[in-house]
């Protein structure tokens, strides 16, 4: 890529830190060829990045340059400072997944690495795509800038549950084993799929045309929302009494075309093999349409607040009576880890008297009769459970006994 079109990619990517109840300071480097780097400047608010923010550095300078040429892999760089995160670096030595796309898309365990030098960023990268720098925050690392802003954003979340965890009795973290697998699916499997330019748009009725079109609409809107990071999450609809519309498996949200949603039977899970390859989460899908007769569109998230209760396998309670009609109650699944027949089966009765759920250690479920309605079910869940936990309104310390203490303004 050139200068110009690298400058490009960074300040249109920053749009990602737009978020709820924090805001994300730092800088985002892009690495432009063999010789040369782009890089914002620091402590900049990422989500207002502009193109005079940007300069250009010479690979053989500084210890940004230093990370590049040690790690050929990596190609961005996210460096992200929130007051959560910096708490939790100050506090501890490693950030243990409670969340499963921690494991799967960073790595097994988050280091913390004393300071920002490149030897020791590189220590504590080992080979994940991402860790925690001692009162600094957060280092997000990738093959592209949007990996590399996904890998911060979901370090990020996992300490905002390391943090508001303790108000619903604590975390209850994955096994080592559980989280080396889901990282190994994630590096073999899921990360290797969709990867061909495109594919061929076949004949639609003019139904499912508008269908296909309402599930990328919703998708963009998801992140926008920041219900998702990077290609977290998944959308389906219901096409008629065999088929289902999902979302294609690993793909940004806002690179999906028509022809990428995969049509899927929902009773066989069977799909045209000339298609894209379907989310991972496509049997959960299925499922939802053959269990709830009522069920005309899916959404998955893997939200901020959500996250936080799925971290501790909690639930809780819609009170307000015009809303617990549309919403119920949000139970929690048993925890299964993903991708299996017990993970479905989980969410499905956790989906049961109600049109929401969480996912233990994973994000949340939703259903309704329309995309629009579901989306507004995740959003309206989403702001409860921040409230619920008191996102934005409390001071986060850390102290002397090596925890986090959290104090209402």
């Amino acid at each position: 890529m050139n200068y110009k079109e690298g400058k490009e990619i960074i300040v249109n990517r920053s749009n990602a830190f737009v978020t709820r109840y924090f805001r994300a300071y730092g800088q985002l480097v892009l690495r432009l060829n063999s010789h040369s780097y782009l890089m914002s400047r620091e402590n900049l608010l990422l989500n207002s990045i502009k193109d005079e923010d940007i300069n250009l550095y010479n690979i053989n300078t500084g210890d940004v340059g230093a990370i590049f040429r040690t790690r050929r892999d990596i190609n961005a760089i996210a460096c992200v400072c929130t007051e959560s995160s910096v708490a939790v670096s100050m506090v501890k030595d490693e950030l243990l997944p409670a969340l499963e796309d921690l494991a799967m898309v960073v790595g097994p365990v988050v280091k913390v690495s004393p300071d920002n030098t490149a030897t020791n960023v590189l220590k504590a990268l080992g080979n994940r795509n991402g860790c925690l720098i001692r009162g600094v925050g957060i280092i997000g690392t990738g093959s592209t800038i949007e990996e590399a802003i996904a890998a911060a954003r979901i370090i990020e979340k996992s300490a905002e549950a390391e943090v508001y965890g303790g108000v619903l009795g604590g975390l209850k973290y994955l096994s080592d084993e559980t989280a080396r697998e889901l990282n190994n699916i994630y590096r073999t499997q899921y990360s290797k799929v969709n990867t061909v330019p495109a594919v061929a748009m076949i004949g639609y009725s003019e139904e499912e045309f508008a269908l296909r079109n309402q599930i990328i609409e919703v998708g963009k809107q998801m992140c926008r929302d920041d219900l998702v990071q990077g290609t977290m999450g998944n959308i389906s609809a219901r096409l008629d009494d065999r088929y289902m519309l999902v979302k294609p498996s690993g793909m940004d949200y806002f690179k999906i075309r028509i022809e990428d949603i995969v049509k899927v039977d929902y009773h066989t899970l069977e799909y045209d093999k000339t298609q894209r390859v379907p989310t991972t989460e496509c049997a959960l899908h299925a499922a939802l349409y053959r269990t709830y007769p009522d069920a005309a569109a899916g959404i998955h998230t893997h939200s901020n607040g959500c996250s936080v209760f799925a971290a501790a396998r909690a639930g809780f309670r819609i009170d307000r009576p015009e809303l617990a009609d549309v919403i119920g109650d949000l139970n929690v699944s048993e925890y299964r880890k993903s991708g299996t027949d017990d993970f479905m089966l989980s969410v499905m009765t956790a989906l049961y008297n109600s049109h929401s759920c969480i996912i233990a250690n994973h994000g949340a479920m939703f259903y309704g009769k329309d995309l629009s309605t579901v989306l507004a079910i995740a959003n309206a869940v989403e702001s409860r459970a921040c409230n619920l936990l008191g996102f934005g309104n409390i001071l986060i310390t850390p102290d002397d006994d090596h925890d986090v203490k959290i104090y209402h303004r």
